[in-house]
């Protein structure tokens, strides 16, 4: 695991604890305390690096869409919740079975997120599949109610990984991409964004 995996986890214990919204400090203080190694201030291994811990969660957790924050605290989204639990008992999709080494985990599980969603698999039972505005917020993991920014952010994620994974031996890989562009070709207002970025 990175450790975007390891704060991640850090944050879905912490609220499991506090049941409440959490300040970036206290999340740092309980990162470091739970894994020291990874997370000491550089030179310093009795401080945690309060810096890293902050970028992590601004420019990576909250970018794909794990977590919400306002006034410098912060809580997990649905998603973001499924994402550490499957995170703390291991994804089910196994890394041996990559064909590119540099897959990320968090990769693997936004991958094994599209696989089972709903849409998908009833793309692939029906031979004319018209897909509603449900299966879209499902595949890009948001809802009428996300901003422009955020929604551009998720498209991105989607459309950047299934890219990546396109020479890897990962089942369904060539299934998603038509998915992808089914639902593309239906709802063009909402995946022109992406486009245009």
């Amino acid at each position: 695991m990175n450790k975007n995996d390891l704060i991640l986890i850090a944050i879905y214990d912490l609220e499991e604890e506090k049941r409440d919204r959490m300040t970036i400090e206290e999340i740092s203080v309980f990162a470091f305390n739970k894994y020291p190694d990874q997370f000491h201030l550089r030179g310093f291994q009795e401080y945690p690096d309060h810096h890293g811990i902050h970028k992590a969660i601004y420019n990576v957790l909250k970018a794909k869409g794990y977590l919400r924050t306002a006034n410098n605290k912060v809580k997990l989204t649905d998603f973001g919740k499924r994402q550490a639990r499957l995170l703390k008992e291991h994804t089910t999709v196994e890394k041996s079975s990559l064909h590119n080494s540099d897959i990320s985990s968090d990769e693997i599980l936004e991958y094994e997120r599209l696989v089972r969603s709903k849409g998908f698999n009833l793309f692939l039972k029906r031979n004319n599949f018209i897909p509603i505005d449900v299966d879209v917020y499902e595949f890009y993991n948001i809802s009428v109610r996300t901003n422009k920014h955020d929604r551009r952010g998720r498209i991105k994620v989607v459309s950047e990984l299934l890219k990546k994974v396109k020479s890897s031996n990962l089942v369904r890989v060539t299934e998603l991409m038509e998915y992808k562009k089914t639902i593309d070709a239906v709802y063009k207002d909402i995946s022109k964004d992406e486009n245009s970025s």
